[in-house]
């Protein structure tokens, strides 16, 4: 049965070449897209036929297929019996794979075969090409591979006049298998790599159906991709046509400018930092697709985001002219589905990491606040984490700068910080209600925790300014008084150290301010040590002695590392929390309180008296363990 349907059934007819010479482009993209043609056609049915043979009677049909695949050796076989063979060669690949020398077959027959000139060699050239990516995907010697790209690199060449546009589109159409396999080399496929993007270009600007062209265009992507660093070699000829066809391809042609979009961050990431000479090409196509409210912003969103990610991971701060000057085309994106507001998130994290002092400026830095304030209403916790991180980056950049008051001055006029204060003040009112009619805070501890990370940040930064922001909200006694018992009441539950000491350093800030806030916070001396203490003595491991667990040695940076990873490594080194030992910190913040309170005596007389002697004990044997005088 396998013999009749090879000889018979598998057989390219001459209906099947009128067909391919009628129309050659529209036979191919049938060819590929057949689906369900096996319940119609004969060609279909007899392959379908033949695997389902093969899976059901794999033991008993091999050995007679393995002597019949010999014939295609035999040179006095005709172009249609070898076509036919190949075919079944190529179906049979996963199950003859241990039994079969495939690579013997190639050299030796496949490779003249691929030579041959003649119109009707076409038929047998389209096959070899789809025989290769049947194999090389299963198993194919390393010394075979060369071979095989060689055969690609010819069989795209349409000086040949045997390849016609069926054999042309039909390699690059299988190419994607040859260069996407596990072991493919590029240093092995490097000297055939120009030749081939060129034919691929060409066949791409030859081509008239859609589909075909975005084969052509994925093809090229993956072998950009595959290429790695290699591909800057073809930066500029990839830069200098595709913008061209992305021009040509008309007003609705999306799935074509995606393909193109999917390339160029192919390129970007292949090439590294050695892109960034693009971004005057990209940036115009990228603002183009990324301006809300167009057909094309919704299509390619998702693709815009991925490249435009891809180019300011890649690019070494600072940031070009081009690049800013589209910066605030992905706040509106913060507000869209989950995964594509994940990816605009990412972009606006990006900039303000390799874009810090551009993000600062008038133009960027009130928008970039009020799209992450929304981002902390986000349903995914992952956003909520990532854009609370993103404030955080602003509020300590501007720190740096000297720009603290402008950043608050912003999260106010805005309604940032009245949501926060706001949030906070009822999750604390819910906290005094008890019995029956107790009520339930609508803030998760979590998102408690990312609203006093933002406020430690700003404490941490500022304090006076810190304070001078919480008397906008009501008496300063009063709102210190609800915001204290919920901060010191938050972090008796919290369970993340790296939060706790962010706290700890802020809220140690507040004792360097003059009065009233200096009566305000020695008030709560009993929560301060408490704190203290627990805090402390975790950083320290249960040992009293000097060290901090969170004061890091600085990390050597890798060389694989791209410029964000980077920044965003430098900007952990050097956070306060990373970098201050708290033990120390707050020794010298209580000693200077203390001396501003009137000495030591008054202070125990006026303030120490009302801390519970053990916690007292508690946190000076921490000190005294590691060697800090008292006093």
């Amino acid at each position: 049965m396998a013999n009749i349907i090879i000889t018979h059934l598998l057989v390219f007819r001459k209906a099947d070449l009128d067909a391919w010479e009628e129309d050659p482009e529209e036979w191919e993209q049938q060819e590929q897209s057949e689906g369900n043609a096996y319940e119609w056609e004969v060609r279909p049915c007899a392959e379908k036929l033949f695997l389902d043979l093969l899976v059901n009677y794999k033991n008993l049909l091999i050995p007679p297929l393995l002597s019949y695949f010999q014939t295609a050796s035999n040179p006095q076989a005709d172009i249609a019996t070898k076509e036919a063979v190949y075919t079944a060669v190529g179906l049979a690949a996963p199950y003859v794979v241990n039994v079969f020398d495939f690579d013997s077959l190639f050299v030796s027959t496949v490779a003249q075969d691929a030579q041959q000139q003649g119109s009707l060699y076409k038929v047998l050239r389209r096959r070899i090409a789809i025989l290769a990516s049947n194999w090389v995907t299963v198993k194919i010697a390393d010394s075979t591979r060369p071979l095989i790209y060689e055969i690609f690199r010819h069989f795209l060449n349409p000086s040949d006049n045997t390849n016609d546009v069926v054999v042309r589109i039909t390699a690059a159409r299988q190419l994607k298998w040859i260069v996407d396999e596990l072991a493919f080399s590029a240093d092995a496929f490097l000297p055939y790599a120009a030749d081939v993007l060129n034919e691929l270009l060409q066949l791409l600007q030859n081509v008239d159906i859609d589909e075909t062209k975005l084969a052509v265009l994925e093809s090229m992507r993956i072998l950009v991709t595959r290429l790695e660093s290699h591909a800057s070699q073809f930066g500029d000829f990839i830069m200098a046509n595709l913008p061209g066809v992305w021009q040509t391809s008309g007003g609705e042609e999306y799935m074509i400018k995606q393909a193109i979009i999917a390339i160029f961050a192919a390129l970007v990431m292949s090439m590294g930092i050695d892109s960034q000479r693009y971004q005057q090409l990209m940036v115009p196509l990228l603002a183009e697709a990324a301006k809300s409210g167009s057909d094309l912003h919704t299509c390619l969103i998702d693709e815009v985001l991925e490249l435009w990610n891809a180019i300011l991971m890649q690019s070494s701060p600072p940031l070009s002219a081009e690049i800013i000057s589209i910066a605030d085309m992905a706040l509106p994106v913060l507000e869209y589905q989950t995964e594509t507001a994940a990816q605009a998130l990412s972009v606006v994290e990006s900039y303000i990491l390799l874009g810090t002092q551009a993000v600062l400026e008038d133009r960027l830095r009130r928008p970039f606040l009020q799209g992450l304030s929304g981002v902390l209403d986000s349903k995914s916790r992952e956003q909520v984490r990532q854009g609370t991180v993103c404030i955080e980056y602003i509020i300590r950049a501007a720190s740096e700068l000297g720009g603290t008051s402008v950043v608050i001055q912003d999260m106010l006029e805005i309604g940032f910080l009245k949501k926060i204060l706001g949030g906070l003040h009822e999750a604390w009112e819910a906290n005094q209600t008890t019995g029956p009619n107790r009520k339930v805070s609508k803030l998760s501890t979590i998102t408690e925790r990312d609203y006093f990370a933002i406020l430690s940040r700003l404490a941490l930064a500022d304090p006076g300014l810190f304070a001078t922001m919480l008397s906008s909200f009501g008496p300063l006694e009063q709102v210190w008084g609800w915001l204290g018992d919920k901060w010191f009441s938050h972090l008796d539950g919290l369970d993340h150290i790296e939060r706790q000491k962010l706290s700890l350093l802020a809220l140690t800030r507040l004792l360097e301010l003059p009065q009233p806030m200096q009566s305000l916070t020695l008030g709560r001396l009993q929560d301060y040590f408490t704190f203290w203490t627990g805090t402390i003595s975790e950083l320290q491991d249960g040992i009293a002695d000097a060290t901090d667990s969170l004061v890091w040695q600085e990390v050597e940076p890798s060389e694989y590392e791209c410029p964000k990873s980077l920044k965003e490594t430098e900007f952990v080194q050097k956070d306060p929390v990373h970098t201050v030992n708290a033990m120390q910190f707050v020794k010298e913040r209580l000693h200077d309180a203390v001396q501003r309170s009137g000495g030591e005596q008054q202070f125990e007389q006026e303030w120490a008296v009302n801390v519970d002697k053990d916690v007292v004990r508690s946190f000076w044997a921490l000190t005294s363990g590691a060697g800090v005088n008292r006093g």
